[in-house]
């Protein structure tokens, strides 16, 4: 799945059912403003749709 950091705010990521079935999730235009913290949200996000909390957010695949 492929997005970009202007995805709007953090608690829309929980309505992109992409998020659920996608093996990496890729941050097109990373070098754009904001793309840091898209990064750590996507993280974040797909953390907890696969109920990972005993896994650090940085080892999912985006």
């Amino acid at each position: 799945y492929v997005m970009t950091p202007e995805f709007g705010a953090a608690s829309q990521l929980e309505k992109i059912d992409m998020l659920d079935f996608a093996d990496l999730v890729a941050i097109n235009k990373f070098d754009r403003k904001g793309a840091e913290d898209a990064l750590r949200d996507v993280r974040k996000q797909m953390q907890r749709n696969r109920e990972a909390f005993t896994e650090s957010s940085d080892s999912m695949p985006a």
